[in-house]
């Protein structure tokens, strides 16, 4: 595709997304929303699991894994809330934020499932490209260490 080309997908996805906006101001606030819920959830994050999991030796692996699924989870939720209210304002229906959790809620276990495939994938592709030294290769190079060890002390 020539750079014009992609300049004028790009403007009339602009056009479209703006038009919808117009039509129904709510479909402002899932994005804020994710926003604000991921900040909120980084601080928690940090300074309940992974602050007091350092010391822990392996625990701090699967303590930065649980975070990590976390925040992939937070807004793959959010985007699932929008797109169906965007489909629904498409139809020509008014809806609102409500609606969107609800529809979203109603499917949480593939939202979540998603979720988990996607910090995979993410672990996986940093492995590949080198740049997950602490991150990605770490954890993935653990994870089965700790599956064993857990189990074993109890």
């Amino acid at each position: 595709m020539a750079v014009k080309e992609k300049l004028i997908n790009a403007k009339d996805l602009i056009t479209e997304s703006f038009s919808l906006i117009k039509k129904d101001k709510s479909l402002l606030i899932p994005p804020v929303l994710s926003f604000t819920t991921c900040i909120i959830a980084v601080l928690l994050l940090f300074f309940f699991i992974i602050l007091p999991s350092m010391n822990l030796g392996s625990a701090i692996y699967i303590a930065i894994l649980l975070s990590a699924l976390i925040l992939y989870f937070i807004p793959t939720f959010f985007n699932a809330a929008l797109t169906w209210m965007v489909l629904e304002v498409k139809k020509g229906k008014d809806t609102t934020l409500a609606q969107g959790m609800n529809r979203a809620g109603k499917n949480v276990i593939d939202i979540f499932m998603f979720s988990v495939v996607s910090l995979a994938i993410s672990i996986i592709a940093s492995i590949i490209r080198g740049k997950g030294e602490s991150r990605g290769r770490d954890v993935a190079g653990n994870v089965d260490k700790i599956a064993w060890i857990e189990p074993k002390s109890f």
